[in-house]
């Protein structure tokens, strides 16, 4: 039998997954955060967690305000918290992406939190956008197993993210 005389390549046929990660402020907030961080942050979470397909996560950094609003409308708790993660799992008509959800995280919270742990401001946000992503890819903490495994899993992330940066 003869050889091919062609290298194979394995990547051949192969598209990569697109990703595409929306990053958006509201108006009124003028904490430096760096967009590429979050995307950077969501991204690895996707690649960790194996998410294989294509698909489409949005990120709102929000005022406090629209925080408690939200978690009170969509899950009865009248506070505000760090970061909600709404899962939404349908195809975007624009993209043709499937979108996994949004993550929604309250940039003053975060700003206080960074603040009491002596952490820079990017730090804090680029962790709940990890928490937000592994929430949508199906992880929670309402149980000691379930927060073990997340917790882990994030630890695990996180350190890969600084040690890249």
């Amino acid at each position: 039998m003869k050889k091919s005389s062609r290298p194979k390549t394995p990547s051949a046929g192969k598209a990569e997954p697109r990703r595409l990660i929306l990053v958006r402020r509201e108006r009124n907030l003028r904490l430096p955060v760096s967009v590429a961080a979050i995307r950077r942050a969501v991204r690895r979470t996707l690649e960790a967690e194996a998410f294989q397909g294509s698909g489409s996560i949005s990120v709102v950094l929000a005022a406090e305000e629209t925080v408690a609003a939200l978690n009170a409308y969509f899950r009865g708790v009248p506070r505000a918290t760090d970061v909600l993660s709404f899962s939404a799992k349908v195809t975007d008509p624009e993209t043709q992406l499937l979108h996994l959800g949004d993550i929604i995280i309250s940039l003053p919270r975060a700003a206080r939190q960074a603040a009491a742990r002596n952490a820079a401001l990017e730090h804090e946000v680029v962790l709940l956008a990890v928490h937000g992503t592994l929430h949508l890819l199906g992880h929670d903490h309402a149980n000691a197993a379930g927060k073990k495994r997340m917790w882990r899993a994030q630890k695990q992330i996180l350190k890969e993210l600084t040690q890249t940066a």
